[in-house]
Parts: C-alpha cells; sequence; structure tokens
C-alpha cells in the first residue's frame, strides 16, 4: 500500500451522458479534442445495472435485448472502447448504480422483465433464477419517476441477488474491454433482514462473543438487532458498519473486474464536502472512505460550484476534499458542474496538482482545448506529482466516527481551522485512522485535536508519547472525554497531556483560535451551497482587499508558532491569503516541489469567471541551494534567484510550480 500522504500523478476525467455514443463521429471527435485521462460514459453496458435487459438507463421506450442479441451487443461494445481509446482516451469507464432498479412489478416492465426471463440469460452467469422477485431485495420505494407507471426501488446492496447481478453487470462491463466502472449513488438507509444478518456478521468480526452480551445484550446471532438513532454505541456500529459493507461490495466488483482486465478499478460516489451539513447529514448512509477505502482507489465528490472568489473575500476551493482522500490514501476526483469557462477549468485542474493527485471531473466537452493542455502538462511533469510525500508542519485530526456519536462540532472546528491553515499558508495534512498512530505523528510539528469526544486508548497513549518525545498538542474542547465504546474517561485527553508542560495547549471551543466572521461557504446547508443565486446574494464582509487579507490574521497563527518555536508561514506575510500552497518531498530529502494556486478569480455565475487577479513578488521560504519553476502561462523551467532560505517568485496568475533542491 502506498504510505500516507503521498502524491500521485493527476489526470483529466471528462463525462458524457449521451444516449447515442456507441457508433458516433460526433462523440469521437469530442473525445479526441479532450484526450481525457478518464473518459467517463453513460449507460453504454450489456446489461443495465437499473433496467436490465435494456439498452441505455432511460424509462422512454425502453428497448429490451434478448439473450440471442447480447453477445453482438458485446462485441459493438468491445469495438466502441477500442474506438475511445484511438482517439485519446486513455482510460474509459460506463456508469453502474448499486442500489436502484426501475421498473413496474405489476406490468413486469423494466427489470422485471428480465427478472421473468432470467434463465434464458443464464450463460452470462447469473446462476439460478432468485426465489423471491425483485420487490423484496429492496430498501425503500417505490418513487414515482416522470413516465406513468414507471417507478424507481432502492435495493440493499446486503442481498445476495443484489450482489450476485451486480457482480455480473461489472463482468460484463470488464468482458468489453472497460478499465474499470462507475459506482453512483451508494446509499445504505434501509432495515432489511439481509442487512439484519450482514449486520451480525460484522459485529461479530469486531466483538467477542461476551462483549456481545456485555455492551449490546446480545446473547446469540439472533439476537443481533439493527441499530437505529439513539441507540448509543450500537446505533455508531450501524453506521460504521455501512460504510464497511460498501467497501466490501467495492473490493468484491474490483475483483470481479480484474478477472478480465488487470488493473480493473471503480470510482464509487461518496458524499461532497463542499459545506459540513453535505457532509454531516450523510453520515448514516455510508459514505466514510475511512471504512470504505478498503475497496477502492479513487472516489468521487460530487460538488456545484466552481472554485474561485465568491464576492469580496470568500474563498471557494477543494482543498479539503483532495487532502482527505490524500489521507486516506486514494485518490480524489472533483466533480464540479459550474466550472465551464477556461479560467474555471484551469484553476480546477491546478487544485488536483497542488492536492496530491486525483482530477477536476469535467461535465461534457466544454472547452476540451483547456482539458487537453492540462492531461499533457500532468504527463511532462509526471516526476514532479508521482511518489512525493507531503510535507507538512500541522496535523489536523479529523475522525468519521465522531459524525456517527452525532458530534457535529468536530467537523465544524476541522473546517474552520482547515481555512485558516489555508488562508495562512501553513502546510497541514488530515489525520483520519482513529488509533492516531506513532508512525502518523511523528512527521508533524503540531498536531491539534479539535472537539474530538471519542479517542481510544491506544490514540490517548500515542498523543502523550508523542508530546513526550517533543511534540506539541493544541487540544480543543473536551478531547478524549469518552473512548471509542462512548465510555466516559477519567482522566481526558488535555489531563493525560498535563504531565508534558508546555508542549500542550488546551482551548474551550475553536472560536478561541479561529474568530467567527459571519457565514462562511461551509456554515451554508447543503441547499444553500447548490444555489449559485444564494451564494452571491450574501453580504459581503469587507469593503477592499486590505480588510479582506487583516481578516486572516487568527490566534491558531500565534499558539501555533509559540508552540512550535518558529514561523510556520512558507509564505511571507504580505503573501495574499487568495494564494493556496503546497508541498511534496522525495525519498532524498534533497527535492521539494512546491505548488502555489491562485484563487483570486472572481466567480460571476454558473460557468463564468471574472477577470483573473495574478499574485506577484511571492516569497516562499523553505531552505534550497536552487530553484526551478514552471506555470502553465509559458514558464518552462527557469532559474530563480536563492537568497538564503528565501525564493521570489514573480507572478502567480492561477498556477505555479517549483522544484527546490537543497543538493
Amino acid at each position: 500500500m502506498t504510505a500516507t500522504w503521498t502524491s500521485r500523478t493527476p489526470f483529466t476525467y471528462e463525462i458524457g451522458y449521451e444516449r447515442d455514443h456507441v457508433g458516433n463521429p460526433e462523440f469521437t471527435r469530442k473525445v479526441a479534442a479532450g484526450k481525457p485521462g478518464i473518459l467517463h460514459t453513460g449507460h453504454d453496458v450489456p446489461l443495465n445495472s437499473a433496467t436490465g435487459n435494456t439498452v441505455q438507463f432511460i424509462p422512454e421506450g425502453m428497448r429490451y435485448i434478448s439473450p440471442e442479441e447480447l453477445p453482438a451487443r458485446i462485441k459493438e461494445l468491445k469495438a466502441f472502447v477500442r474506438e475511445m481509446k484511438e482517439a485519446g482516451a486513455e482510460k474509459v469507464i460506463p456508469y453502474i448504480i448499486t442500489m436502484l432498479i426501475i421498473g413496474n412489478p405489476i406490468t413486469r416492465t423494466g427489470f422485471w422483465q428480465l427478472y421473468d426471463r432470467w434463465e434464458e440469460f443464464a450463460d452470462l452467469g447469473l446462476g439460478p433464477k432468485p426465489e423471491t422477485d425483485p420487490i423484496h431485495w429492496l430498501q425503500s420505494g417505490p418513487r414515482p419517476m416522470r413516465i406513468p407507471g414507471v417507478f424507481a426501488y432502492e435495493t440493499t446492496i446486503s442481498h445476495p441477488a443484489v450482489q450476485r447481478f451486480l457482480k455480473v453487470c461489472v463482468d460484463l462491463v470488464a468482458r468489453c474491454g472497460y478499465d474499470g466502472t462507475f459506482l453512483d449513488v451508494n446509499t445504505m438507509v434501509g432495515f432489511a433482514e439481509t442487512d439484519r444478518q450482514w449486520f451480525a456478521q460484522y459485529l461479530r468480526m469486531r466483538y467477542t462473543p461476551e462483549e456481545l452480551v456485555s455492551l449490546f445484550a446480545f446473547s446469540s446471532e439472533d439476537d443481533i438487532l439493527l441499530g437505529h438513532p439513539g441507540d448509543g454505541l450500537l446505533w455508531v456500529e450501524m453506521q460504521r458498519f455501512r460504510a464497511w459493507a460498501f467497501g466490501q461490495l467495492y473490493a468484491m466488483l474490483t475483483e470481479t473486474g480484474r478477472q478480465h482486465v488487470p488493473g480493473f478499478f471503480v470510482v464509487p460516489n461518496l458524499s461532497p464536502m463542499s459545506t459540513v451539513d453535505t457532509l454531516y447529514r450523510r453520515r448514516i448512509v455510508g459514505h466514510t472512505p475511512t471504512y470504505t477505502r478498503a475497496g477502492c482507489g479513487t472516489f468521487m465528490y460530487e460538488i456545484m460550484q466552481q472554485p474561485g472568489r465568491f464576492g469580496m473575500d470568500r474563498i471557494g476551493d477543494n482543498i479539503a476534499e483532495y487532502r482527505y482522500a490524500l489521507a486516506h490514501n486514494v485518490q480524489g476526483v472533483v466533480l464540479l458542474y459550474y466550472a465551464g469557462d477556461p479560467d474555471g477549468i484551469s484553476l480546477a485542474n491546478a487544485e488536483a496538482a497542488a492536492g496530491g493527485g486525483g482530477a477536476f471531473v469535467q461535465p461534457g466537452f466544454d472547452q476540451a482545448e483547456t482539458m487537453r493542455f492540462w492531461g499533457e502538462w500532468f504527463k511532462r511533469h509526471r516526476e514532479r506529482y508521482d511518489g512525493l510525500h507531503s510535507v507538512h508542519d500541522v496535523g489536523v485530526v479529523f475522525l468519521a466516527d465522531e459524525m456517527y456519536w452525532d458530534n457535529r462540532s468536530h467537523i465544524e472546528a476541522v473546517y474552520r481551522l482547515r481555512q485558516a491553515l489555508s488562508d495562512n499558508h501553513i502546510l497541514f495534512d488530515f489525520i483520519v485512522d482513529p488509533g492516531i498512530p506513532s508512525e502518523a505523528l511523528g512527521s508533524f510539528s503540531v498536531v491539534i485535536v479539535p472537539e474530538v469526544h471519542h479517542l481510544p486508548d491506544e490514540a490517548v497513549r500515542n498523543l502523550v508519547r508523542y508530546a513526550e518525545r517533543g511534540g506539541r498538542v493544541i487540544v480543543v474542547g473536551n478531547s478524549g472525554a469518552f473512548n471509542e465504546r462512548g465510555d466516559g474517561r477519567d482522566t481526558a485527553l488535555r489531563a493525560a497531556l498535563a504531565p508534558t508542560g508546555n508542549s500542550t495547549l488546551w482551548v474551550d471551543t475553536v472560536e478561541a483560535l479561529v474568530r467567527q466572521r459571519g457565514k462562511e461557504l461551509f456554515d451554508l446547508t447543503e441547499e444553500e451551497y447548490n444555489g449559485i443565486e444564494t451564494i452571491m446574494a450574501l453580504p459581503d464582509r469587507v469593503s477592499s482587499p486590505e480588510q479582506a487579507q487583516q481578516a486572516r490574521e487568527v490566534p491558531l497563527v500565534t499558539a501555533l508558532e509559540v508552540l512550535a518555536g518558529r514561523t510556520l508561514p512558507v509564505l511571507a506575510e504580505d503573501a495574499p491569503y487568495t494564494l493556496r500552497v503546497s508541498a511534496f518531498r522525495d525519498a532524498t530529502n534533497e527535492r521539494t516541489i512546491v505548488h502555489l494556486v491562485n484563487y483570486d478569480l472572481p466567480v460571476l455565475g454558473k460557468k463564468r469567471s471574472g477577470e483573473l487577479i495574478p499574485a506577484r513578488n511571492i516569497r516562499v521560504h523553505i531552505r534550497a541551494k536552487t530553484a526551478t519553476w514552471w506555470t502553465p502561462d509559458g514558464v518552462d523551467g527557469e532559474s530563480l534567484a536563492v537568497a538564503g532560505e528565501e525564493v521570489v517568485v514573480p507572478e502567480v496568475r492561477i498556477y505555479a510550480m517549483l522544484e527546490l533542491r537543497t543538493g
């Protein structure tokens, strides 16, 4: 497994969901113009995961495929995949939905048509016809669709028939030559008997028979019940189980595809992280990468707004998304519906470059020339992107389990701290392992534990050991008051760290470190954030760029520097907060790559940016003997003067990359 916080080469990624991809010269021309690293097509598959033996995923006029027609369909799709790669797509993936079937169980249309003819498709690996009708595979439904008499039903991935059918769908996709598949929706919310049975297996893996009795009063497997809100530890485990279950499914589907295509991969659609609300409200449905990551190396965030500056001083970025993925050893790909003009697309690609890998996902094929440029840029600079370790001074503990305990204050604190660190050019990473392992802590000068109320004993021991060995810790709120099972501690983390003396700072709330300044973008509800009109209508909090810069001066910076005993921002204090920085270093510690991304791009509307404001004469404070830099605007490996530990970058329009060498 790749070490934590290790970068990979970014790539480009484009989605096309037209109904007529196959045999369409115009679609091929679009692909050839953009040459995406990943081409994500629609429902060009032999069997549709939602509607069965149909062509496409469209309820209007469903066209069914007979068993006799499937060999020709597979042959046609193999030719389509080859054609897409010949046009310039490096990898091609189709769409599969993991928990939805469409049709009508009364008229036996849609998916029910396949179920009624199940035996006729036996050669595809479907196996014996399931004894129960698909109406019994559900976690919820029906939901009327726009076509009269057509309904959508949410299946549960715990049902053996659902798992078997999804495996067949993926097997056929791989047999067509696809490199992987996109997996959509991925929500587990029901309370079916098959959910209970799988949950029972999960609990038996995590707890001894004695613990099942003492903690939950379950004396046998048949006694095990599903957790509900208010059930304490049982509800926490229920939420964790749902994410774990998807991880099992992703691993199973990945292995299925690899029977035909080495390196076959899945890209599940997980929660957006644009606001606290979007992340927190989805904690119950199985979207947590901490427990799903075992089954996938890439996941998608689906977001509406483009990156840039909204109003006078609100910055929209996706730094948290890329850093969260990096902390989980996976690549995040960020679908941004409203990034559509050349500067917006370039800024979105620059984020992926600076974030340690992954991709901006282009919905459609707008500005193909811009996307093609970035794909070529990433390949040309592969050695400056791939396999480098993130340079960071500050670690922010970010534990999904706190959401399971309904601790929203932890997520709010993480978001506030992350933004302040980015605004003030302090290098950071997230720590996502609940055990907070010693090997992770050792690379940080200061670790912040923000309102992490539940910590395993192992995590407390590791933090104390870290402080004893010279590390510095900021404890926010009542962190460590409980263990991972919800049992109260006599000694919270603050008291446990007290003997280490001046190595620890404790504050009651995150407000003591980062003052609230009115609504931030991440404070909005999901619905508010998705509406560009709502964001544009937010009142400005400052009246000038100078005031916006001054507002970024927060007590957090001083607290970190006092603990660390040195200056932490890697850009000089006159660098604008709209400029964000990240850095990665090779194994020899002789070569450091610094990424500078300029977010001073006014957002004027959907797919519409204003005039970019360049950042000039940026002083970078990282030790080096030589400095070389590149920009997408034409600077190609030019040398920069090094004066002591300072390098001055003349200008950053959207993105600049520096290579600093100490040898």
